[in-house]
């Protein structure tokens, strides 16, 4: 068994380093290194490690170790866990800030593992089992394989795995370094060269660890509490860091000392970073305080229309109300827009007439917008109608349009409609009949020829005429 070379180096304090190890002569891994440690934050991950120097043996992972703690076996550095392209995150393996810690690659054989994981569990030598022949070298070895998991060769598919191996065969659970993980595979390889030749492999248990590994040191990333709204446009970002100087911002790009916005956006993220070292973290936000405070939204039908009215008692940098009709409470359209106040802290009624009310029944809906566009959603009211013909105009558009226009009508019994279109002087410049069946009509127009002006579409049935329709034509 061939002695294990380790080099003891200075890394802030004294940490054990493998420099260079191989058994059975096989080309050893050579990661890029940088030389110096790489500082990443603790929410960070690591990029994908660059391997120099592949080795000959088939399979190449990467161990990391806490360079601040030392194993348990005495022999370097503690093994915090593997990867197999090492690109971690710290806090996946237990390491946080104000820690170090190292990759390193180990190349092996996991097929030839597998094949005599197979071999000792199902062969035998002159009648008697394998596991029988390596018990002993490791009492029980097969049943405490067993017990880990691993009862068939597919159970063996990482370094880890591998390490698992070792752990059942030196019967330790305690924490190992580099050098005496190594030091195990020896030990693994040379019971397993006194085995009989039926319970061995073709290929002997062969390793290589290179002479290089990667540093970094894992700086604190600040720790956002909560983004409070105290009201609809302002921003407080609660934040908190150990130790260091921190910058908030809610674009990612302006940043500043100050953690109070009083010109924020209804939805966005907060961001904070330490000034120092650049960390940062994120957190999204939505303000629940409305830009508009509705005391009331309710609605009538009449005669030929369904009014609407809705009562705030504040805005805060309120545009618009926009008002949206359904047939179904589900899919809504725009039927009209009315400007908001503004700001106020007063009481303020609005009104909004549909000229077209649907037959039966309407839902409707305010989208109170305010002035970055962000939407506020009232509640949704339905206004019954008892139209006998049970026939509206849903929509006429494009509007404007310069050509033709598309009418969409519903409608509760078969039969001809009358259609007339007004200019705004009251003259009539275009009428037909259209026959429409029940549910929803959709037919176009052909208006070519109307200058450009405003113009009044009505429809009748029998004796039942829908209220007026504006819309605008163009040349």
């Amino acid at each position: 068994m061939k002695k294990l070379l380790i080099l003891l180096v200075l890394l802030g304090n004294l940490t054990a380093v493998v420099l260079a190890q191989n058994n059975c002569g096989n080309t050893m891994p050579e990661i890029e290194s940088s030389g110096n440690f790489i500082s990443i934050c603790d929410n960070e991950a690591t990029i994908a490690a660059n391997l120099l120097v592949d080795s000959d043996l088939p399979t190449t992972e990467f161990v990391l170790t806490n360079i601040d703690q030392p194993a348990m076996d005495g022999l370097g550095m503690m093994i915090v866990g593997t990867d197999k392209d090492g690109a971690i995150e710290p806090a996946d393996f237990g390491l946080t800030f104000e820690q170090r810690f190292a990759l390193k690659p180990i190349a092996y054989d996991l097929q030839m593992l597998r094949n005599w994981v197979d071999v000792v569990l199902n062969s035998t030598a002159a009648g008697t089992s394998c596991c029988d022949y390596i018990a002993q070298a490791s009492a029980n070895f097969c049943t405490n394989l067993n017990n880990a998991g691993i009862n068939v060769p597919n159970d063996v598919n990482t370094l880890e795995d591998v390490f698992e191996i070792l752990d059942v065969f030196e019967g330790t659970t305690e924490t190992a370094s580099i050098a005496g993980r190594l030091q195990q595979m020896d030990n693994l390889k040379q019971a397993i060269e006194n085995l009989p030749v039926a319970c061995q492999t073709t290929n002997s248990l062969c390793y290589a660890a290179g002479t290089d590994e990667e540093l970094y040191n894992i700086t604190e990333t600040p720790v956002i509490i909560e983004v409070i709204t105290p009201g609809p446009r302002e921003v407080i970002i609660d934040a908190d860091i150990s130790n260091g100087i921190l910058q908030y911002s809610l674009d990612g790009l302006s940043w500043q000392s100050d953690n109070n916005f009083n010109n924020a956006s209804a939805i966005g993220t907060a961001y904070v970073q330490v000034l120092s070292t650049g960390c940062i973290s994120t957190m999204n936000y939505e303000n629940t305080n409305l830009s508009v405070e509705l005391i009331d939204f309710k609605g009538a039908a009449e005669a030929s229309t369904n009014l609407l009215n809705w009562t705030t008692a504040t805005e805060s940098a309120n545009e618009s109300f926009v008002i949206l009709r359904s047939a179904d409470a589900v899919d809504f359209v725009e039927i009209g827009t009315i400007d908001g106040a503004g700001t106020s802290l007063t009481s303020i009624n609005y009104t909004f007439r549909d000229p077209n009310p649907l037959a039966d029944i309407g839902y409707y809906k305010l989208h109170m917008i305010d002035v970055e566009g962000y939407i506020t959603e009232s509640n949704v009211i339905f206004i019954e109608r008892d139209d006998p013909n049970g026939f509206s105009i849903l929509s006429i558009g494009p509007n404007p349009s310069n050509r033709v226009i598309n009418v969409s009508i519903t409608n509760a019994e078969p039969g001809d409609m009358e259609y007339t279109i007004y200019d705004m002087t009251g003259r009539r410049v275009r009428a037909g009949v259209q026959t429409i069946n029940p549910g929803i009509n959709n037919f176009p127009i052909d208006a070519d020829g109307l200058g450009t002006s405003m113009y009044i579409f009505t429809a009748a049935k029998g004796e039942y005429v829908v209220s007026a329709y504006k819309f605008i034509m163009y040349q």
